[in-house]
């Protein structure tokens, strides 16, 4: 297995992973900056989903349990394949999880994933919209393409971050 693809460098199950072992107060602000179109995995989605659910019905914790059981009573167990895999998936975030002092660092790889796709899904756009017989309809597309990626952008631009960032290009 790669290690991009490795379930213990995956940043989507580190970043849940990790707030499952928070208490809801500490993962709150945290689940905020996350977006379901951080992750490519739908039981990532499905689990970002339950957990923000669940810091607004006040539970004390964000276990597997708990987020499973949320999700069965949510329906979210379409058959029995749809609640192996989630449950699948819960526990082996749970298992990656990091010290929450570094989950900001992992969000902000999570964010930089999404706008690393984001770039990619840009530049074969680029070249659909360079075809497009109107200048007006170019432009439009490139702006709102632009505006994405700027979104990314300004996301994964955390503290922690820079200065990973630094230290990589010395």
């Amino acid at each position: 297995m790669s290690a991009a693809h490795s379930p213990t460098l995956d940043p989507e199950r580190i970043v849940l992973g990790t707030l499952m072992w928070a208490t809801p107060d500490q993962a709150r602000p945290h689940l905020s900056r996350l977006d379901p179109g951080d992750f490519t995995d739908p039981r990532g989605r499905e689990a970002l989903a339950v957990m923000s659910d669940l810091i607004d019905t006040r539970v004390p914790s964000l276990d597997p349990a708990t987020l499973l059981t949320h999700a069965q009573r949510g329906g979210m167990f379409r058959d029995t394949n749809t609640a192996h895999l989630l449950t699948g998936w819960v526990f082996d975030a749970h298992a990656t999880a990091v010290p929450l002092v570094v989950v900001e660092f992992h969000i902000a790889a999570l964010i930089e994933t999404a706008y690393r796709r984001a770039l990619t899904a840009h530049a074969t756009r680029l070249r659909q919209i360079a075809d497009m017989p109107s200048l007006a309809e170019m432009d439009h597309h490139l702006a709102a393409a632009n505006a994405t990626l700027a979104r990314h952008r300004a996301r994964i631009d955390t503290p922690a971050l820079r200065a990973f960032d630094e230290r990589s290009a010395a």
